[in-house]
């Protein structure tokens, strides 16, 4: 009963329609991308607010590419991707020692950020150590050692296709209340 659209068409009432265009009909790159909001860069040295929990997704890959994305969630459940590592051809410890080396330089610019505006105290929990509200991954167990062994904790990624293209379908949706939810 929730299907919009070409999904409605197809999976509710049984249509024969095909898509024109890639998976997401609602995506649209005026509304999805955008520019980091002004205040991170006053404020947070170019990163999300220090508070927002951050999740962090790789997707395991040599010949393919491996990639990285840092999520993060404002308080009206909208998720910016701030970050993404995009390369072929690089060993997972060279992977896992560039994210360690991004994420500890997002670190200490929130510390530092945070002493310069005086508010150190208030964002103490979240800046003592780089932890993700969700670290998750595709299920290579070799690989998704190699990262552990650098510090690097992952979840094996749910691998419910149907069920994340459904989510995301809704988190694009720029007519819903509260408007698109993925930047």
């Amino acid at each position: 009963a929730n299907l919009t659209g070409l999904r409605a068409a197809r999976y509710r009432d049984g249509r024969w329609v095909a898509y024109a265009g890639g998976v997401f009909e609602k995506y649209d790159p005026n509304v999805h991308v955008c520019s980091r909001p002004a205040d991170w860069y006053e404020n947070w040295g170019g990163y999300p607010p220090p508070d927002w929990p951050r999740v962090r997704g790789i997707d395991l890959g040599f010949d393919n590419p491996f990639v990285c994305q840092w999520w993060a969630i404002d308080g009206d459940g909208h998720w910016w991707r701030y970050r993404e590592v995009y390369r072929s051809n690089v060993t997972i410890p060279r992977h896992a020692e560039r994210i360690n080396a991004l994420e500890a330089e997002e670190l200490d610019t929130l510390r530092r950020c945070a002493e310069e505006r005086g508010v150190t105290s208030e964002y103490e929990s979240v800046l003592t150590y780089w932890y993700p509200a969700g670290s998750y991954s595709d299920h290579d167990k070799g690989e998704r050692a190699q990262l552990e062994e650098a510090g690097i904790y992952t979840q094996p990624a749910k691998k419910d296709i149907t069920a994340g293209l459904d989510k995301l379908i809704e988190m694009f949706d720029p007519d819903r209340p509260g408007g698109a939810r993925i930047h």
